[in-house]
């Protein structure tokens, strides 16, 4: 974003970066369990880029991003 130099949507991401990160934090302290299987999902979709196997990157992207879609909606306690 900094790079483009539109200073408005550089602090505009700063804003949403910083609520994303708060917001990460206190889904793992109300689910403990998550942070092994977040890091190993991420480790899988790491694994996938290093790979160049795009579908697999995106397919892994959008099921490690579902779980907290559906958190988000009241779907999963």
């Amino acid at each position: 974003m900094r790079s483009g130099g539109n200073e408005i949507l550089s602090r505009l991401y700063d804003q949403l970066r910083d609520r994303q990160l708060r917001m990460g934090v206190a889904v793992m302290h109300s689910h403990p369990d998550r942070i092994a299987k977040t890091l190993a999902e991420h480790a899988e979709i790491l694994e996938a880029l290093r790979a160049s196997d795009a579908e697999r990157a995106v397919g892994l992207v959008h099921r490690h991003v579902g779980w907290f879609s559906h958190l988000a909606r009241g779907e999963i306690r």
